[in-house]
């Protein structure tokens, strides 16, 4: 209630002065005390009012921090993602390095083991055979001969 409107309740005790046998003082102080409970309920809500609002307005900008907070770290979440997504891309280009190095030593394992078998066959046939040749020389008189020498009969004489 606007508070020009207060004094409209002195207009109805002049009124009502005129037909005294009416009103009563103590209907006058009645009224004047509801006019006053009244105006204190209305300021009451006015503060009541403004406290709404500024809760609400509090509200708004709490929201809006929170908002601007939650923004931010949606951006670190991204930033650490991305920055994880980088290191795991250089991981796999590693391990795929390391992979095809291991297929590599694998194929030079493969190929060292066929050639270590092949030489150790050949070490094996030529002993054989080397055995049938070998003639192991003899010691005559002081002498070392050799059986081929013998065959060839070459006489060696001291």
């Amino acid at each position: 209630m606007p508070r020009g409107r207060g004094g409209g309740g002195g207009g109805l005790r002049q009124a009502s002065a005129t037909s005294a046998p009416l009103a009563s003082p103590s209907y006058y102080e009645r009224v004047g005390q509801l006019q006053q409970a009244l105006r204190d309920s209305e300021k009451k809500r006015l503060d009541l009012e403004d406290k709404l609002y500024e809760y609400n307005k509090s509200d708004k900008c709490r929201a809006k921090l929170k908002c601007a907070k939650l923004k931010k770290y949606l951006k670190e979440v991204c930033e650490s993602e991305r920055r994880a997504q980088v290191r795991n891309q250089g991981y796999l280009k590693k391990f795929e390095c390391v992979q095809t190095y291991v297929e590599h030593l694998t194929t030079n394992t493969e190929k060292l083991q066929k050639l270590k078998d092949a030489v150790q066959a050949g070490i094996n046939s030529g002993t054989a055979m080397s055995r049938g040749l070998y003639q192991p020389a003899t010691i005559f008189m002081g002498r070392q001969m050799s059986a081929h020498l013998k065959h060839l009969k070459i006489s060696v004489q001291s």
